[in-house]
């Protein structure tokens, strides 16, 4: 008789949890937002080689042209992280931004897991030594189609391997990793990546760089422990060179593993201002991106003694579809880069190309050709913003190369114990600049597809999801 009591009250208790659990989620206009019950957290990984096997067309930097060899490997590594009720996947993939491939990667992965899109996010490392994803060349035809398939193993692999899993967090501050990009000379002039020279005198970096690494160690009842890292950086230590790279991304990532024995997956942050270099030679402290990540990964094991555990709850997402304002030039600007572009489109007269863009205040050709592309497109771009939380570890994923201000407001102001600033994913849109940046121009101001001010807002929309998942609405 006891026995079949005890049964009927926990069978009633365990209506009574299922009706709580219902009548508890509210979805709030603009997002989808779901929460599931605690089932004890899984964790697991995947790693699948992406190199290319043949000559392909590289990213980054105007005029790379075709890749002559290879220096390292290029891998897409997935993490699943399930509650029981519900699973999302993780990846961070060596490749500088997939931009069109990326829907159908994502399409394909949730058509052979059944894992709803807004589940997947595709993190991209950056690297400026992969394919370029986004060339007609037929050879990249090809190498996106083996992605996909490779991708869709490894998330499939990933979620085979998930574990009860337990997690411990830390930071740590490392020490002349990372260097704006800009510097205000003495004379108040801007110096940098394309843009003047040091006879002025060096004063001081445009902002402060954000030099915290972020880590978070699963150790699961089987399999190998994983560590998820988080920094900002631009992978660009071999873009001299026309080889295959994950560069400093890729070079941390594997002399962690190694160092460590655990599987190691780098999200890249908000790193759109951001050098893993500096041009004064006096802050230069490593001459290879493979020195840089042994360099790194120390960091990372030195942190070892700091892990504290965190509170692990049930997986909560969010997405939010985002309209912001597009980055118009004037009108006369406008016709003026019609007019360099045209110009130099039919004659290839660099010279006389660059003379114009220096009477018409435009930085470069490049510049031109963007000014261009924006008067073209409408006055409102769709963002998609992407929010993961796994009790008191949180994830953000932007679809932009987020500048390090707005990256480390993100941080300070957000309710979790740890944020991850994820950027880089899915339909990466390029420069998301700081307001600040826009009054100091540069590189990444001249071209950015967005206007002034929306960094914050999507810093604070972002702020704002991450509220209405700790409140658990």
């Amino acid at each position: 008789m006891k026995k079949w009591i005890a049964i009927a009250m926990a069978a009633a208790l365990l209506l009574s949890l299922c009706a709580c659990g219902a009548a508890g989620g509210t979805e709030n206009a603009g997002a989808t937002t779901t929460e599931a019950p605690t089932a004890g957290l899984q964790v697991g990984y995947a790693k699948e080689n992406i190199t290319p096997e043949e000559t392909v067309p590289l990213s980054g930097s105007a005029g790379r042209g075709v890749s002559n060899g290879m220096l390292d490997y290029l891998f897409g590594t997935c993490v699943a992280i399930s509650d029981g009720e519900d699973t999302a996947l993780i990846f961070s993939i060596d490749i500088q931004n997939a931009y069109s491939p990326t829907a159908s990667w994502r399409n394909a992965i949730s058509r052979a897991t059944g894992i709803p899109e807004d589940r997947i996010m595709l993190c991209f490392t950056h690297t400026h030594s992969a394919p370029d994803t986004g060339s007609d060349d037929p050879a990249i035809g090809r190498y996106n189609s083996k992605v996909s398939d490779k991708l869709v193993k490894a998330a499939k692999a990933a979620i085979a391997d998930l574990s009860p899993a337990e997690a411990y967090t830390a930071t740590t501050k490392t020490e002349n990793m990372n260097f704006v990009r800009r510097y205000i000379m003495n004379d108040g002039t801007l110096c940098g990546d394309n843009f003047g020279d040091t006879s002025s005198g060096y004063k001081c970096h445009e902002t402060e760089v954000d030099n915290t690494l972020q880590l978070v160690k699963f150790t699961r009842e089987s399999g190998k422990d994983i560590i998820m890292a988080n920094f900002q950086m631009h992978s660009n230590y071999t873009i001299h060179q026309n080889a295959i790279s994950s560069d400093v991304a890729g070079a941390f990532r594997d002399a962690l593993e190694q160092k460590s024995g655990v599987n190691v997956i780098y999200l890249n942050g908000a790193s759109g201002n951001i050098n893993p270099t500096s041009r004064f030679a006096d802050e230069n402290v490593v001459s290879t991106h493979k020195e840089w990540g042994e360099k790194m990964a120390q960091y990372a094991m030195d942190a070892e003694g700091s892990y504290t555990e965190a509170n692990l709850t049930r997986l909560q997402t969010s997405q939010v579809i985002l309209d912001v304002e597009a980055n118009h030039a004037d009108d006369h600007l406008a016709v003026k880069a019609a007019e360099i572009s045209e110009y130099f489109t039919q004659t290839a007269d660099r010279a006389t190309a660059d003379q114009m863009c220096k009477d018409a205040g435009i930085s470069s050709i490049y510049h031109a050709n963007t000014i261009v592309a924006n008067s073209r497109r409408d006055r409102t771009i769709t963002v998609e913003l992407d929010v993961y939380s796994i009790g008191d570890i949180a994830f953000i994923f932007a679809p932009v190369e987020m500048f390090d201000t707005n990256g480390m407001y993100i941080k300070e102001h957000s309710p979790y114990g740890l944020t991850f600033i994820c950027g880089y994913a899915n339909q990466c849109q390029g420069y998301m600049p700081s307001e600040k940046a826009y009054e100091l121009i540069g590189y990444e101001v001249a071209t950015t597809m967005f206007a002034k001010g929306t960094g914050e807002k999507v810093a604070d929309q972002f702020l704002d999801m991450l509220g209405q998942l700790n409140r658990g609405e």
